[in-house]
């Protein structure tokens, strides 16, 4: 690994490059390194349930077997309710909006499969397209317009998207094609799902007023694509499949879309599609190697912390369906006594990791998934763990404060650096800085009270020091620790504190769990 002088406000700082190698590796292997993921404590929906939705509030719906056949159900603070059928022996709930209205399909007395409404205590069957059989919700807004998919089955099999605007199934057409599908709504009336384009290709759409717009592929080797959540501002997560020249299976490409702009999030090897989007730009999905005895579990993308496998004290996520404004995702878990659904909690914290590289006396602290899969698999040698660690937040709340984190790119080839400050002041100079790329927050911290220059911090935290070398050896550094013997260690090696004059502190994280 190669390092890099910065010189900045009058001194030097450098750390460990480790971005160049995390952008060159584009495919993602599943599961990923547990060290710094998010936090979740599970709560468990009841056995024998399967969790499908979630809405602002934490209300679960989603299916739970019974002597009588699978049945829809609420749950709601606590308390699981169940939704009755239309008439046949099975319901299934798939998403559930604020005003605890429910969307889902069930059988009717003849045994065919409607989409339905629930609200007021009463299941509302909401019909199929002219001249079709059968259909399934998948989705529900705040104003109880329902979308999901009506189809016909026999020698001119058809599935087309649908919207249920409270007074009739519109049909909301394809991109060319024959078949379509509607996965999600959100309050504007925007609608996600995939159309067929040609014969051979189903694609991603964006549904506003009658107008379906194509979201399109971006490679020649793509096979179809999909937009499968919305958030309630309009961001849109989806995901395209892709076969490579000379390697058997294929890669998927989680994205983004908002106003016209497509981000590409991560790739994975098989299938990996998006179910859940919030507007604090977190994006949950399931995994899944379909290459036969794979693993298969559930993901959460943070804009935060990168990309983590869900998990929970307890319990094996197998999937995740949906997350909400607060975090909350809906999920589905097993453990010694089985599998149920769960409400998974975020904890809201995230660990920091440090590393040194031995050859070059240089010490790198990251909480991002991908860089500590890629340090610990030795795919850059020369680094190693130093086993100092502490924990801290993963997302903006009151009282806390981003801790900026900047990269030097390529100013000072072929060295290059990071840089961490939770100082706002220092934070917008190094943006102004050209010679710095502003990288967002890397995580979030306190700031201590008190008097200047002998500031302290507030019960639940603990200090969080900084140390500067100084320079010395023609390479500046800093290294992040709570433990004030390798401050003292630091020290007394000439480093340089910067912190508060008396206490020393320079900002505030979680109490080490």
């Amino acid at each position: 690994m190669t390092r890099t002088w910065q010189s900045n406000s009058g001194k030097g700082r450098w750390v460990s490059a480790v971005a160049v190698a995390v952008m060159a590796a584009i495919a993602i292997a599943m599961p990923l390194s547990s060290a710094a993921q998010p936090r979740y404590q599970a709560t468990p929906i009841g056995k024998g349930t399967t969790a499908k939705g979630i809405n602002a509030y934490g209300d679960v719906v989603g299916s739970i077997t019974t002597p009588s056949g699978e049945r829809a159900f609420l749950w709601s603070d606590g308390t699981l309710q169940l939704l009755g059928t239309l008439g046949g022996n099975n319901s299934w709930a798939v998403a559930v909006n604020d005003r605890r209205e429910v969307a889902g399909y069930a059988e009717t007395a003849s045994g065919d499969t409607h989409a339905f409404l629930w609200r007021n205590g009463a299941m509302q069957d909401l019909g199929v397209l002219p001249g079709h059989r059968e259909s399934v919700a998948a989705g529900v807004n705040n104003f109880g317009w329902v979308v999901g998919t009506s189809s016909v089955e026999g020698a001119s099999p058809q599935q087309r998207a649908f919207l249920h605007d409270g007074r009739s199934m519109i049909d909301l057409g394809t991109l060319g094609g024959r078949d379509s599908s509607a996965y999600a709504i959100n309050d504007a009336g925007l609608v996600v799902g995939e159309a067929d384009q040609l014969a051979t290709r189903r694609q991603a759409f964006l549904y506003s007023a009658g107008t379906m717009l194509d979201l399109g592929y971006r490679w020649t080797y793509s096979t179809n694509s999909a937009a499968t959540a919305i958030s309630r501002l309009g961001r849109v997560a989806g995901f395209q499949n892709s076969v490579s020249v000379g390697l058997p299976g294929f890669f998927t490409n989680v994205w983004l879309y908002l106003n016209g702009q497509r981000t590409d999030l991560f790739w994975c090897g098989n299938f990996c599609g998006p179910t859940g989007i919030n507007d604090r730009n977190q994006v949950v999905g399931r995994y899944l190697d379909r290459s036969g005895g794979g693993a298969v579990g559930a993901y959460v993308w943070d804009g935060v912390v990168g990309l983590s496998t869900l998990s929970a004290p307890g319990w094996t996520i197998e999937s995740a369906s949906g997350i909400n404004d607060g975090g909350q995702v809906v999920a589905q878990g097993c453990n010694s006594e089985g599998c149920q659904g769960l409400r998974l909690e975020p904890m809201g914290t995230v660990r920091a990791i440090e590393y040194v590289h031995d050859g070059y006396d240089n010490y790198f602290l990251t909480v991002r998934t991908s860089e500590i899969s890629l340090l610990d698999s030795n795919a850059l040698p020369g680094w190693r763990r130093t086993g100092k660690s502490f924990d801290a937040w993963y997302s903006a709340a009151t009282n806390l404060v981003p801790m900026c984190r900047f990269w030097s790119n390529q100013s000072f080839a072929p060295k290059s650096s990071h840089f961490y400050t939770a100082y706002a002041e220092e934070c917008a100079m190094v943006q102004r800085d050209p010679l710095w790329l502003f990288e967002g927050t890397a995580f979030y911290a306190r700031m201590p009270g008190g008097s200047l220059g002998a500031r302290t911090c507030p019960a639940g935290t603990q200090p969080l020091y900084r140390a500067y070398n100084n320079g010395m050896g023609g390479a500046p550094n800093h290294r992040y620790t709570t433990d004030p013997a390798v401050l003292d260690a630091m020290l007394a090696q000439g480093w340089l504190m910067e912190g508060e004059a008396a206490t020393r502190v320079f900002a505030c994280v979680p109490l080490q769990q």
